[in-house]
């Protein structure tokens, strides 16, 4: 018997063991629980990198992170117990005790469950920007505040420095606008002073060709009208651009064939191409595009003259070929060329390569300018390809179109000048004069006056109705040609053909002047032009529309 005790010994004991592992096995499983929770919290908040502490209801600290540690420069031994306020500048400092209480007390909020951006002060004393976000909750019925704070510095020096970025380059855009206003400015008044003294000379020059008709000295006119004609091509240059700034050009865009284009190049560039010993090759072509024949004409009789100006030996060629659905119009010459890096660079206003000393017949440098202006305004590719010493090639693709659908041609224009009564105001004397002598000689007569009033005063005694008025746009004390052109139909209570004539190229003038909706031609007009446009006005089935 005795040898069985110690196993029966054995076996009370592993019964015990068992009974009270049952007993107790949910009490020992609910702290292991409990330990890994607080393992787990405890890696959570470790592992966190925004700052997070926990304050109770009288803004004491509880609890602090590593994350917060690194922050604020505190260990967390030197804050649990104090008043969080110690992490906050004044005025902040001074004020938490009452947004608590405050909220406690009316649930008003001004940071707890909302976020904000704060002030944070460091045990160095460094205030240094925090974003902070403060949730409310309750632990043993007791009301607990947790606040999770991220430093915000580097996200604000990078953030003041886009801003002084964004400031600087708005500074400089808004700079370089100030310059361009000024500038167009500068070319509008210079262009307007430019044109009235040019105009008259041009009127003068015409008179003077005419009585010289016939005689050896009419050569010596005729190079004067050429020095004209190469002055007024510079000022509609700076006129063009002005007009193209202004959003003045609204392009008209119809099917027409490109032949008529390259045959007016052949003509406009075949003198002054034999002049400098160059040959001029413009291919026929019968393609049909797309596009403003005015426009795209202006934009190749500026690349030819561009390939003219440049080129001093060789030949300028002007061709045609088809790529896709676009035909691609090409200008070769066997010029200076021009270097890769600076192919865009010639499309800026007054740029001119291999010109230093500025030679005028080489232009402003304003040709290629309006020939990119025109380019976006029309939706048409420009292109330029060039070897240095070899020449260059500038291409511009133009939405091509099937055969067969071609506009019809504008009807040929009225030939003859007919008789009539012009009204001329003018309040330049010069161009007065002048153009009073040109409308004489082509056997109008002319009622000429230097102001509103005085056309007026002189209709009065006039037994007739006169058949146009053609006036200058900007008269004496502030009135303009339009508002003249209003009173003398008001006097006759019918709407007569009128033609403003006008030498402002400033954007606002150009916009005023369009706005009258009146015929408007640009100083210095060509006498040639002038008349054309006086026939057209003046035909009987446009009476009625050129207002």
């Amino acid at each position: 018997m005795a040898a069985y005790v110690p196993y029966l010994v054995t076996a009370l004991t592993a019964a015990l063991i068992g009974l009270a592992a049952g007993h107790f096995g949910g009490r020992f499983d609910a702290a292991r629980r409990l330990r890994l929770s607080e393992e787990r919290t405890r890696a959570i908040l470790g592992a966190a990198v925004d700052g997070i502490i926990t304050i109770d209801a009288g803004g004491a600290i509880r609890m602090v992170n590593p994350a917060a540690e690194r922050i604020f420069g505190y260990r967390a031994d030197d804050l649990i117990g104090r008043n969080v306020s110690l992490l906050m500048p004044s005025p902040d400092r001074e004020r938490h005790d009452g947004y608590i209480d405050n909220f406690c007390r009316t649930g008003d909020a001004k940071v707890i469950g909302i976020g904000r951006e704060v002030r944070g002060l460091r045990r160095d004393g460094t205030v240094f920007p925090l974003d902070l976000a403060v949730g409310e909750g309750r632990v043993g019925g007791e009301r607990v505040f947790c606040g999770i704070v991220r430093d915000i510095t580097e996200r604000k020096r990078q953030e003041d420095e886009l801003r002084h970025a964004c400031e600087t380059a708005r500074a400089a855009s808004a700079e370089a606008e100030r310059a361009n206003a000024a500038k167009a400015k500068f070319l509008a008044a210079a262009s307007h002073d430019l044109r009235q003294p040019v105009q008259a000379i041009q009127f003068f020059a015409s008179v003077l060709a005419d009585k010289l008709h016939g005689q050896a000295a009419r050569s010596v006119a005729d190079g004067l009208t050429r020095s004209i004609d190469g002055l007024t091509a510079l000022l509609d240059s700076i006129l063009d651009v002005s007009r193209l700034d202004a959003g003045l050009v609204a392009p008209k865009k119809i099917d027409f064939c490109v032949g008529a284009v390259l045959d007016r190049l052949r003509t406009d560039f075949a003198a002054a191409s034999r002049d400098k010993g160059l040959k001029l090759c413009v291919v026929p072509a019968s393609a049909v595009v797309r596009s403003d024949p005015a426009l795209l004409s202006r934009m190749l009789q500026n690349l030819v003259g561009n390939a003219l100006r440049y080129t001093s030996r060789g030949r300028i060629l002007v061709g045609c070929r088809r790529q896709g659905g676009a035909l691609r119009i090409e200008v070769w010459d066997t010029g200076i060329g021009i270097a890769p890096d600076r192919t865009r660079e010639i499309f800026q206003d007054f740029v001119q390569l291999g010109n230093p000393e500025r030679d005028s017949a080489r232009g402003l440098g304003l040709g290629l300018a309006v020939v990119d202006r025109l380019a976006r305004l029309l939706g048409h590719e420009v292109a330029v390809a060039s070897t240095p010493g070899q020449g260059s090639c500038f291409t511009v693709r133009v939405p091509y179109v099937a055969a067969g659908r071609q506009a019809a041609p504008e009807g040929a224009r009225r030939a003859g000048a007919p008789s009539g009564i012009i009204v001329l105001i003018d309040d330049e004397p010069a161009v007065l004069t002048g153009l009073t002598l040109v409308l004489q000689g082509w056997g109008y007569q002319v009622v000429a006056a230097g102001s509103e009033a005085e056309a007026l005063a002189k209709l009065t005694a006039l037994p007739g109705q006169p058949s146009i008025i053609v006036a200058d746009y900007r008269l004496r004390e502030g009135r303009t040609g339009a508002e003249a052109v209003a009173r003398i139909r008001d006097l006759y209570r019918t709407v007569i053909p009128s033609i403003i004539i006008t030498g402002d190229t400033a954007p606002e003038r150009l916009r005023e002047a369009q706005a009258s909706g009146l015929a408007i031609l640009h100083k210095p007009v060509q006498p040639p032009v002038l008349r054309a446009v006086l026939q057209e006005a003046l035909a009987p089935a446009n009476q009625a529309t050129l207002h």
